[in-house]
């Protein structure tokens, strides 16, 4: 299976954050790529490509041996005026391994072993990641008979387009046939094109109905409230810690201050004696914490 993780595009209510690149944005002092890499560990993935349109040396530098514990990562500086589906069509090549496909846009924590397991035995030609959620007007919504074969994708719809509070996380399984829609000088977005034309012809879309953590990253809300899941535990990643709730990419600041958990300290945090941290204090790198 070949995995193709898209870049993003600037994100204009995250920045500064996201100037070097979407996938850079730290969540608790890692990049966001590298949590969803860690979702990859484990699956028979033959490569890894991660598309970007803009600062491609800002990724790369994350993978200076082209691996992440082990998986061969390349990074794939795109034209920004290519469709979605044009780019991840030309990153693939003509290789007939089924392709996993992710928005670098949000933070999951998906079981990606099962929903593969089923893509493969059902046969489907695409299986779409989605979960329930309470406003889906924000997301492509689905429509589904019971058994989750998919008969309509509407995108962002109005309250009064909304038939389902089912939408799309943007991690979708393609084989190529579903590639074979691509038209040149033609739109060619994978929800409103590519997924339509080939439920009008007939092809096996399933949904993975998914109850597991998903948030997608538009905003500093969204920002913050990732991470305060991850330190509360609601988010179910694992991250460093020396106590109960004080976690850190290596160890406390030394000093006499007072922590109320949860708290994350990054590298090279000082904090003057005296000072209380926390609750759900995230202190990023080279901070000098004040009384």
């Amino acid at each position: 299976m070949k995995v193709v993780i898209l870049g993003g595009k600037l994100c204009d209510s995250l920045q500064p954050l996201t100037s070097g690149s979407m996938l850079k944005l730290e969540l608790l002092g890692e990049p966001l790529i590298f949590y969803i890499l860690d979702n990859l560990l484990g699956l028979p993935v033959s490569e890894i490509i991660v598309i970007v349109n803009y600062n491609p040396s800002e990724v790369e530098m994350l993978f200076p041996d082209g691996d992440y514990k082990g998986m061969s990562v390349s990074v794939v500086c795109d034209d920004s005026s290519l469709s979605t589906a044009e780019s991840v069509k030309n990153a693939v090549g003509e290789d007939d391994e089924t392709v996993l496909v992710i928005s670098g846009e949000s933070y999951f924590e998906f079981n990606l072993g099962e929903a593969f397991s089923r893509h493969i035995i059902n046969n489907n030609d695409a299986t779409i990641i989605c979960k329930t959620v309470e406003d889906p007007r924000e997301f492509a919504v689905i429509n589904e008979t019971t058994d989750g074969r998919i008969t309509e994708i509407v995108e962002k719809p109005d309250w009064s387009g909304v038939f389902s509070d089912l939408v799309n996380c943007g991690v979708f399984f393609i084989e190529h046939n579903i590639l074979d829609f691509v038209k040149e000088n033609k739109s060619n977005d994978f929800l409103k094109d590519l997924f339509c034309e080939a439920l009008e012809k007939g092809l096996k879309i399933y949904s993975y109905k998914s109850t597991d953590y998903w948030c997608n990253i538009n905003s500093c809300n969204s920002l913050k409230k990732i991470q305060f899941d991850l330190l509360s535990g609601k988010a179910r990643k694992k991250i460093p810690f020396v106590a109960s709730g004080v976690f850190t990419k290596t160890s406390v600041p030394n000093g006499n201050f007072v922590i109320v958990p949860p708290v994350f300290f990054s590298n090279n945090v000082q904090v003057e004696n005296g000072a209380v941290i926390g609750p759900f204090a995230i202190i990023g790198e080279g901070s000098l914490i004040a009384k």
